[in-house]
């Protein structure tokens, strides 16, 4: 689920299209396949709050990711091209995203204690 401030706008469920071998392999997946609907949203929102001159300090413009399996939180905040032993055999597509947090825009932390 996606929210903007506290309200939810985008949500989404379904079933992954792929077997995967692990619990972390399928949040990985799922982290990913949350980042694809994430990162234009965050973009269009940034156009527009420039376009509309809206002011915004630097915590409004963190975007936070809960992520509860910490194996994927430690191999999602890994920088790129760093892999686990148990993760170097996972497809490239899903490692995309890491490029895309920026320290300070998107944050991938845990939902509870890890």
């Amino acid at each position: 689920m996606i929210t903007l401030g506290g309200a939810p706008i985008l949500w989404g469920s379904k079933l992954q299209t792929e077997t995967a071998l692990s619990t972390m392999l399928a949040e990985y997946i799922a982290l990913s396949n949350s980042m694809r609907e994430l990162i234009p949203i965050k973009r269009l929102v940034a156009e527009v709050t420039d376009a509309f001159k809206v002011p915004q300090d630097n915590l409004t413009k963190v975007v936070q990711v809960w992520e509860d399996n910490e194996g994927c939180l430690i191999l999602a905040n890994m920088k790129p091209p760093q892999l686990t032993s148990r993760s170097k055999h996972y497809a490239v597509k899903y490692h995309w995203f890491k490029e895309q947090l920026v320290p300070g825009e998107i944050v991938v932390q845990c939902t509870r204690r890890c």
